[in-house]
């Protein structure tokens, strides 16, 4: 391993902004490193986890899962850092805590906590060490800890993801919008699905803190049916505005045909207690914007009649639910992974749901 220079403050926030990381606009200004993209990589490698830790931790789906293997992992890179003799302390210190963060995510607690005491008896005040602890819940006023301009943004941000770990999704927002202000964008990105899940449910707090379904990891046929009903008027021409019971909700649907795909036949099981996988969630989609719009709903199969591959990389062309697919990305109301992957067995959770009912115009 490359040993750890050790430069001053000003040498090292000259060369240090240069880089384009998490760590650009961050506060390490006792130490330069030939490893300081590896530094930083931990960091956000760290910050990739938390976002899906908690996304997962509240039962919402998360686009990258981690396993064990990943957290041991990155505690090995950590603690080969850590056998450097001539880190600082201060070092020590923020990688102590970076420690301590990963050991959470392995539900190591204890260890977390002996991470923070080390790292708070290295240097005391650290930035890592102020987030570890928020985590670790050991502070009740956690943003007025430091006084330091500097890190006031970075304690917004924690502050915000501590709501959301309360589920107070409007002070997430509101907390989480304010700190990307002044931090780097790469947080901004990083923690963007935390934030726009904790947008989708903002109104829950006042509304309708009672509705479970919102809440779902998955939903079922009939949660989906429900969900349209209560928050959207796509289901008007079966239920005239009124309250369904969801039985009702599915045996009209089944006989609107909203479970049929726009071309050929399906062997997808659609019954009210089956989960709602992105595929399925397409194809009721598409039926009721093409209704609501009178479209034509096999129009995107005369586009593509003369092509021989499909646009999307798990659709093929010949997928009786190519044209709700391809229809729901064009108008918007779902997305592709990376511009590319649809994964239509992904599994649909309840505020996912209802972001997308909401989309159709």
């Amino acid at each position: 391993m490359k040993k750890i220079l050790l430069l001053t403050g000003l040498v090292f926030s000259l060369i240090f902004t240069s880089c384009v990381s998490l760590q650009q606009d961050k506060m390490i200004n006792s130490i330069f490193t030939e490893e300081v993209e590896e530094l930083t990589e931990i960091e956000q490698q760290i910050c990739n986890m938390d976002a899906s830790y908690l996304l997962e931790k509240n039962n919402f789906t998360s686009k990258k899962h981690y396993s064990f293997n990943d957290y041991e992992a990155l505690i090995n890179q950590i603690d080969e850092l850590l056998s450097d003799e001539a880190l600082t302390k201060q070092t020590k210190a923020m990688l102590y805590s970076l420690k301590g963060r990963v050991l959470i995510f392995e539900q190591k607690v204890s260890k977390a906590k002996e991470c923070y005491d080390l790292s708070n008896n290295f240097y005391k005040g650290d930035l890592q060490t102020l987030l570890l602890g928020s985590r670790l819940g050991l502070f009740e006023n956690f943003e007025t800890l430091s006084n330091s301009k500097e890190y006031k943004p970075y304690l917004l941000l924690e502050s915000g993801l501590n709501l959301f770990i309360k589920k107070d999704y409007l002070g997430t927002v509101a907390k989480m919008d304010q700190a990307f202000i002044s931090l780097n964008s790469n947080y901004k990105t990083i923690y963007s699905d935390v934030r726009n899940q904790a947008w989708t449910l903002r109104e829950i707090n006042q509304t309708d803190s009672g509705n479970k379904l919102l809440y779902k990891n998955a939903i079922t046929i009939g949660d989906m049916l429900v969900l349209t009903n209560q928050y959207s008027n796509l289901l008007y021409n079966l239920t005239l505005g009124k309250t369904q019971k969801e039985e009702d909700l599915y045996t009209k649907s089944v006989k609107a045909k909203l479970f049929e795909p726009a071309a050929g036949k399906s062997s997808l099981n659609i019954q009210k207690d089956s989960p709602v996988t992105k595929i399925i969630c397409a194809r009721f989609l598409w039926n009721v914007f093409c209704d609501k719009n009178n479209l034509n709903k096999t129009r995107y199969s005369k586009d593509y009649e003369n092509e021989t591959e499909s646009p999307i990389e798990d659709i093929s062309l010949n997928d009786p639910d190519f044209n709700a697919v391809i229809g729901c990305i064009e108008e918007e109301i779902l997305d592709l992974e990376n511009g590319i992957y649809f994964y239509p067995d992904a599994v649909i959770s309840g505020s996912d749901f209802n972001s997308f009912i909401k989309k159709i115009k």
